[in-house]
Protein backbone atom coordinates (compact mmCIF):
# COMPACT_ATOMS: atom_id res chain seq x y z
CA UNK A 1 0.00 0.00 0.00
CA UNK A 2 1.37 3.36 -0.98
CA UNK A 3 2.68 5.67 1.70
CA UNK A 4 0.37 8.40 0.41
CA UNK A 5 -2.57 6.48 1.88
CA UNK A 6 -4.23 8.41 4.69
CA UNK A 7 -6.86 7.12 7.10
CA UNK A 8 -9.13 9.73 8.64
CA UNK A 9 -10.19 8.25 11.94
CA UNK A 10 -12.06 9.05 15.14
CA UNK A 11 -11.85 6.95 18.29
CA UNK A 12 -14.93 4.95 19.24
CA UNK A 13 -16.29 4.74 15.69
CA UNK A 14 -16.49 2.03 13.04
CA UNK A 15 -13.22 3.47 11.71
CA UNK A 16 -11.56 1.22 14.31
CA UNK A 17 -12.11 -1.80 12.04
CA UNK A 18 -10.23 -0.15 9.19
CA UNK A 19 -7.41 0.94 11.49
CA UNK A 20 -7.02 -2.63 12.77
CA UNK A 21 -7.05 -4.00 9.21
CA UNK A 22 -4.33 -1.58 8.14
CA UNK A 23 -2.16 -2.47 11.14
CA UNK A 24 -2.73 -6.22 10.65
CA UNK A 25 -1.77 -5.87 6.99
CA UNK A 26 1.41 -4.04 8.03
CA UNK A 27 0.41 -1.30 5.61
CA UNK A 28 2.20 2.01 5.36
CA UNK A 29 -0.27 4.82 5.93
CA UNK A 30 -0.72 8.15 7.63
CA UNK A 31 -3.27 8.36 10.44
CA UNK A 32 -5.24 11.58 10.85
CA UNK A 33 -7.32 11.53 14.02
CA UNK A 34 -10.37 13.78 14.04
CA UNK A 35 -11.85 15.13 17.25
CA UNK A 36 -15.62 14.93 17.39
CA UNK A 37 -15.49 17.08 20.53
CA UNK A 38 -13.96 19.85 18.41
CA UNK A 39 -16.35 19.09 15.51
CA UNK A 40 -13.39 18.49 13.17
CA UNK A 41 -15.49 16.19 10.99
CA UNK A 42 -17.42 19.32 9.94
CA UNK A 43 -14.36 21.43 9.12
CA UNK A 44 -14.06 22.71 5.54
CA UNK A 45 -10.79 20.78 5.21
CA UNK A 46 -12.39 17.44 6.10
CA UNK A 47 -15.61 18.13 4.17
CA UNK A 48 -13.44 18.53 1.06
CA UNK A 49 -12.30 14.93 1.67
CA UNK A 50 -15.67 13.50 2.71
CA UNK A 51 -18.65 15.78 2.06
CA UNK A 52 -20.78 13.55 4.31
CA UNK A 53 -18.63 14.56 7.27
CA UNK A 54 -18.36 10.99 8.51
CA UNK A 55 -15.46 8.72 9.36
CA UNK A 56 -13.71 6.67 8.24
CA UNK A 57 -12.33 8.02 5.02
CA UNK A 58 -9.34 6.52 3.25
CA UNK A 59 -7.50 8.77 0.82
CA UNK A 60 -5.50 6.73 -1.71
CA UNK A 61 -3.62 7.41 -4.90
CA UNK A 62 -6.82 6.39 -6.73
CA UNK A 63 -9.24 8.58 -4.80
CA UNK A 64 -11.14 8.63 -1.52
CA UNK A 65 -13.20 5.78 -0.08
CA UNK A 66 -15.77 6.66 2.57
CA UNK A 67 -17.72 3.52 3.48
CA UNK A 68 -16.26 1.01 5.95
CA UNK A 69 -17.01 -2.14 3.87
CA UNK A 70 -15.37 -0.54 0.82
CA UNK A 71 -12.34 0.46 2.87
CA UNK A 72 -11.95 -3.06 4.26
CA UNK A 73 -12.22 -4.58 0.77
CA UNK A 74 -9.62 -2.12 -0.49
CA UNK A 75 -7.19 -3.01 2.29
CA UNK A 76 -7.73 -6.75 1.70
CA UNK A 77 -7.36 -6.40 -2.07
CA UNK A 78 -4.24 -4.25 -2.06
CA UNK A 79 -2.39 -6.31 0.52
CA UNK A 80 -3.50 -9.76 -0.69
Amino acid sequence: MASQTTLYYAAGTCAQAVLIALYEADAQFTLKTLSFADNEQRSPEYLSINPKGRVPALATERGVLTETPALLLYVAGVVA
